[in-house]
Protein backbone atom coordinates (compact mmCIF):
# COMPACT_ATOMS: atom_id res chain seq x y z
CA UNK A 1 0.00 0.00 0.00
CA UNK A 2 1.45 3.28 -1.01
CA UNK A 3 -0.16 6.45 0.25
CA UNK A 4 -0.48 10.08 -1.26
CA UNK A 5 0.04 13.48 1.35
CA UNK A 6 -0.57 16.19 -0.93
CA UNK A 7 0.90 19.36 0.89
CA UNK A 8 15.21 -0.39 23.04
CA UNK A 9 18.75 0.05 21.58
CA UNK A 10 21.51 -2.43 22.79
CA UNK A 11 24.73 -1.29 23.39
CA UNK A 12 28.01 -3.18 22.88
CA UNK A 13 31.59 -1.27 22.78
CA UNK A 14 29.24 2.11 22.30
CA UNK A 15 27.81 0.92 19.25
CA UNK A 16 24.15 0.36 18.36
CA UNK A 17 21.87 -1.88 16.50
CA UNK A 18 20.40 0.14 13.93
CA UNK A 19 17.29 -1.97 13.08
CA UNK A 20 14.94 0.45 11.21
CA UNK A 21 14.21 4.21 12.38
CA UNK A 22 13.81 7.16 10.84
CA UNK A 23 16.32 7.18 9.48
CA UNK A 24 15.57 4.83 6.85
CA UNK A 25 13.33 7.60 5.41
CA UNK A 26 14.98 8.81 2.06
CA UNK A 27 13.36 11.82 -0.33
CA UNK A 28 12.64 9.70 -3.02
CA UNK A 29 11.05 11.56 -5.75
CA UNK A 30 10.99 15.45 -6.25
CA UNK A 31 9.58 17.91 -8.68
CA UNK A 32 11.22 21.70 -8.49
CA UNK A 33 9.31 22.64 -11.00
CA UNK A 34 10.42 23.09 -14.92
CA UNK A 35 10.49 26.86 -16.58
CA UNK A 36 7.46 28.50 -17.14
CA UNK A 37 3.76 26.68 -16.20
CA UNK A 38 4.68 22.95 -14.29
CA UNK A 39 1.40 21.90 -13.37
CA UNK A 40 1.50 22.27 -9.31
CA UNK A 41 3.51 23.40 -6.67
CA UNK A 42 6.53 21.72 -5.86
CA UNK A 43 6.75 18.79 -4.39
CA UNK A 44 8.94 16.03 -3.04
CA UNK A 45 8.05 12.36 -2.01
CA UNK A 46 9.21 10.50 1.42
CA UNK A 47 9.58 6.82 1.23
CA UNK A 48 9.88 4.43 4.38
CA UNK A 49 13.44 2.10 2.95
CA UNK A 50 13.30 0.57 6.74
CA UNK A 51 11.63 -2.45 7.80
CA UNK A 52 9.76 -1.19 10.68
CA UNK A 53 7.30 2.00 10.75
CA UNK A 54 8.26 6.00 11.16
CA UNK A 55 6.30 8.66 12.21
CA UNK A 56 6.74 12.04 9.35
CA UNK A 57 5.85 14.40 12.20
CA UNK A 58 9.33 13.58 13.16
CA UNK A 59 10.56 14.95 10.30
CA UNK A 60 11.43 18.42 8.98
CA UNK A 61 11.82 19.74 5.73
CA UNK A 62 14.39 22.81 4.53
CA UNK A 63 16.14 23.56 1.46
CA UNK A 64 19.37 24.09 0.71
CA UNK A 65 20.23 25.79 4.19
CA UNK A 66 19.05 22.98 6.38
CA UNK A 67 18.02 25.31 8.91
CA UNK A 68 16.15 23.63 11.35
CA UNK A 69 15.09 27.22 12.81
CA UNK A 70 12.47 27.90 9.37
CA UNK A 71 12.19 24.29 8.53
CA UNK A 72 9.00 22.64 7.87
CA UNK A 73 7.88 19.68 10.29
CA UNK A 74 5.60 17.56 8.16
CA UNK A 75 2.11 16.43 8.94
CA UNK A 76 1.92 13.73 11.03
CA UNK A 77 1.39 10.19 9.28
CA UNK A 78 2.66 6.37 10.17
CA UNK A 79 4.66 5.55 7.06
CA UNK A 80 4.90 1.63 6.48
CA UNK A 81 7.59 -0.34 5.11
CA UNK A 82 7.46 0.64 1.88
CA UNK A 83 4.79 3.38 1.88
CA UNK A 84 5.88 6.64 0.60
CA UNK A 85 3.86 10.21 1.19
CA UNK A 86 3.89 13.50 -0.88
CA UNK A 87 4.05 16.56 0.39
CA UNK A 88 3.43 19.77 -1.34
CA UNK A 89 5.74 23.13 -0.60
CA UNK A 90 3.25 25.64 -0.95
CA UNK A 91 -1.13 25.34 -0.03
CA UNK A 92 -1.97 27.93 -2.67
CA UNK A 93 -3.02 26.25 -6.39
CA UNK A 94 -1.34 27.80 -9.77
CA UNK A 95 -4.18 27.39 -12.05
CA UNK A 96 -7.37 29.95 -10.49
CA UNK A 97 -10.24 27.13 -10.78
CA UNK A 98 -8.45 25.32 -7.98
CA UNK A 99 -8.96 25.98 -4.34
CA UNK A 100 -6.10 25.41 -3.11
CA UNK A 101 -2.38 23.27 -4.30
CA UNK A 102 -3.78 19.73 -2.76
CA UNK A 103 -6.86 19.94 -5.29
CA UNK A 104 -4.79 20.44 -8.46
CA UNK A 105 -2.12 18.38 -7.42
CA UNK A 106 -4.47 15.65 -7.33
CA UNK A 107 -6.35 16.61 -10.39
CA UNK A 108 -2.47 16.79 -12.70
CA UNK A 109 -1.65 13.31 -11.34
CA UNK A 110 -4.97 11.72 -11.06
CA UNK A 111 -3.71 8.03 -11.31
CA UNK A 112 -2.32 8.59 -7.60
CA UNK A 113 -2.81 5.28 -5.31
CA UNK A 114 -6.55 4.94 -4.69
CA UNK A 115 -6.07 5.33 -0.83
CA UNK A 116 -4.28 8.59 -0.98
CA UNK A 117 -4.35 11.23 1.58
CA UNK A 118 -4.47 14.73 1.35
CA UNK A 119 -3.10 17.39 3.14
CA UNK A 120 -0.07 20.37 2.85
CA UNK A 121 2.01 22.73 4.23
CA UNK A 122 4.37 25.50 3.64
CA UNK A 123 7.83 25.68 4.04
CA UNK A 124 10.71 28.67 4.19
CA UNK A 125 12.50 27.69 1.22
CA UNK A 126 10.32 26.28 -1.85
CA UNK A 127 12.30 23.99 -4.44
CA UNK A 128 14.46 24.99 -7.70
CA UNK A 129 15.07 28.43 -6.37
CA UNK A 130 18.71 28.46 -6.77
CA UNK A 131 21.17 26.28 -8.92
CA UNK A 132 22.46 24.22 -7.50
CA UNK A 133 19.38 23.87 -4.88
CA UNK A 134 19.06 21.02 -2.50
CA UNK A 135 16.14 19.16 -0.25
CA UNK A 136 16.73 18.08 3.38
CA UNK A 137 15.11 15.83 5.81
CA UNK A 138 16.33 16.30 9.11
CA UNK A 139 15.07 15.37 12.75
CA UNK A 140 13.60 17.72 14.96
CA UNK A 141 16.86 18.30 16.74
CA UNK A 142 18.35 19.47 13.27
CA UNK A 143 20.30 16.93 12.45
CA UNK A 144 20.38 15.79 9.07
CA UNK A 145 18.49 12.49 7.64
CA UNK A 146 18.80 12.76 3.83
CA UNK A 147 19.63 15.54 1.36
CA UNK A 148 18.86 15.33 -2.26
CA UNK A 149 20.63 17.62 -3.98
CA UNK A 150 19.90 18.52 -7.55
CA UNK A 151 20.68 21.47 -10.45
CA UNK A 152 17.19 22.37 -12.05
CA UNK A 153 18.64 24.05 -15.19
CA UNK A 154 20.73 21.15 -16.16
CA UNK A 155 18.94 18.18 -14.15
CA UNK A 156 15.26 18.51 -15.76
CA UNK A 157 14.32 17.52 -19.01
CA UNK A 158 10.95 19.83 -18.90
CA UNK A 159 8.96 17.12 -18.41
CA UNK A 160 10.25 14.12 -16.24
CA UNK A 161 9.96 14.36 -12.16
CA UNK A 162 13.54 13.54 -10.76
CA UNK A 163 13.36 10.44 -9.26
CA UNK A 164 16.05 8.93 -6.97
CA UNK A 165 18.14 6.49 -8.01
CA UNK A 166 20.88 5.20 -5.29
CA UNK A 167 21.63 6.40 -1.51
CA UNK A 168 24.05 9.36 -2.95
CA UNK A 169 22.62 13.25 -3.06
CA UNK A 170 22.78 13.11 -6.76
CA UNK A 171 21.83 9.43 -7.43
CA UNK A 172 18.95 10.54 -9.66
CA UNK A 173 17.11 11.04 -13.02
CA UNK A 174 14.40 12.54 -14.57
CA UNK A 175 11.12 9.77 -14.60
CA UNK A 176 10.98 7.27 -17.79
CA UNK A 177 7.45 6.76 -19.11
CA UNK A 178 7.06 3.22 -18.09
CA UNK A 179 9.74 2.75 -15.67
CA UNK A 180 9.41 2.25 -11.96
CA UNK A 181 6.23 3.19 -12.19
CA UNK A 182 6.20 6.16 -14.15
CA UNK A 183 2.94 7.39 -15.86
CA UNK A 184 1.67 10.54 -17.44
CA UNK A 185 0.00 13.66 -15.31
CA UNK A 186 -3.11 14.92 -17.09
CA UNK A 187 -3.03 18.30 -18.87
CA UNK A 188 -2.30 21.41 -16.86
CA UNK A 189 -2.95 24.92 -17.30
CA UNK A 190 -1.10 27.95 -16.25
CA UNK A 191 -1.22 30.67 -13.92
CA UNK A 192 -4.31 32.46 -16.12
CA UNK A 193 -6.45 29.16 -16.91
CA UNK A 194 -5.01 28.47 -19.93
CA UNK A 195 -3.74 25.38 -21.14
CA UNK A 196 -0.36 24.56 -21.50
CA UNK A 197 0.60 23.33 -24.59
CA UNK A 198 4.03 22.65 -27.09
CA UNK A 199 5.44 24.18 -30.07
CA UNK A 200 2.87 22.10 -31.77
CA UNK A 201 -0.02 22.96 -29.94
CA UNK A 202 -0.32 19.39 -28.07
CA UNK A 203 -0.93 19.84 -24.23
CA UNK A 204 2.20 19.25 -22.35
CA UNK A 205 2.26 16.35 -20.12
CA UNK A 206 4.51 15.31 -16.81
CA UNK A 207 6.07 12.23 -16.85
CA UNK A 208 6.40 10.86 -12.73
CA UNK A 209 5.24 8.61 -10.18
CA UNK A 210 3.84 10.75 -7.24
CA UNK A 211 3.47 8.14 -4.22
CA UNK A 212 4.34 4.86 -5.51
CA UNK A 213 8.20 3.92 -5.25
CA UNK A 214 9.50 0.89 -6.95
CA UNK A 215 13.23 1.66 -6.32
CA UNK A 216 16.38 0.85 -4.32
CA UNK A 217 16.59 -0.27 -1.08
CA UNK A 218 18.31 1.13 1.37
CA UNK A 219 19.29 -1.85 3.26
CA UNK A 220 23.21 -2.78 3.39
CA UNK A 221 23.48 -6.33 4.66
CA UNK A 222 25.81 -6.96 7.11
CA UNK A 223 26.11 -3.20 8.26
CA UNK A 224 24.48 -3.67 12.16
CA UNK A 225 25.16 -0.46 13.40
CA UNK A 226 24.28 1.69 10.11
CA UNK A 227 27.54 3.58 9.62
CA UNK A 228 27.51 2.51 5.75
CA UNK A 229 29.71 0.26 5.69
CA UNK A 230 30.20 -3.45 6.76
CA UNK A 231 33.54 -3.98 9.80
CA UNK A 232 34.48 -4.97 12.49
CA UNK A 233 31.99 -2.35 14.24
CA UNK A 234 29.02 -4.31 13.17
CA UNK A 235 30.83 -7.37 14.75
CA UNK A 236 29.42 -6.63 19.16
CA UNK A 237 25.72 -5.44 17.37
CA UNK A 238 25.49 -8.64 15.42
CA UNK A 239 26.20 -11.01 18.13
CA UNK A 240 23.53 -8.75 20.32
CA UNK A 241 20.88 -9.82 17.62
CA UNK A 242 21.82 -13.39 17.85
CA UNK A 243 21.20 -13.31 21.78
CA UNK A 244 18.37 -11.35 21.76
CA UNK A 245 16.70 -12.79 18.98
CA UNK A 246 15.81 -9.64 17.71
CA UNK A 247 15.27 -9.61 13.81
CA UNK A 248 17.03 -6.87 11.36
CA UNK A 249 16.87 -7.31 7.83
CA UNK A 250 20.79 -5.95 7.89
CA UNK A 251 21.55 -9.39 10.11
CA UNK A 252 19.39 -11.59 7.96
CA UNK A 253 22.72 -12.54 6.11
CA UNK A 254 21.69 -15.69 4.62
CA UNK A 255 18.09 -13.94 3.43
CA UNK A 256 16.11 -17.11 5.42
CA UNK A 257 13.83 -14.29 8.18
CA UNK A 258 15.65 -15.56 11.05
CA UNK A 259 18.33 -14.03 12.81
CA UNK A 260 20.51 -17.15 13.82
CA UNK A 261 23.98 -18.57 14.00
CA UNK A 262 23.20 -19.70 10.03
CA UNK A 263 23.82 -16.60 9.54
CA UNK A 264 27.09 -16.44 11.25
CA UNK A 265 29.35 -17.86 8.70
CA UNK A 266 28.13 -15.57 5.65
CA UNK A 267 28.87 -12.62 8.20
CA UNK A 268 32.32 -13.49 8.69
CA UNK A 269 32.53 -13.92 4.82
CA UNK A 270 31.18 -10.14 4.53
CA UNK A 271 33.61 -9.28 6.91
CA UNK A 272 36.76 -10.93 4.79
CA UNK A 273 35.13 -9.19 1.64
CA UNK A 274 34.24 -12.62 0.20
Amino acid sequence: MNRIIVAGMILLFATPICVADIFDARITELWPGRSGPDGTRDWFEVSNLGDTAFDTGDIAYDDSSADINVALVLPSFILEPGESAVFLIDIDADDPQFSNAGEEFLAVWDMFPADGNLNGGQADGGLGGSNPDAANLMDLNGTIIDTFSYVPDTDLDGIGVLERTGEGSTDHRPAVLGENGAFESQPFNDSAGMEVVDENGDPILLIGSPGIWTGFSSVLVGDINCDGVVDLLDVGPFVDLLTTNEFSDKADINGDAIVDLLDVGPFVDLLSGG
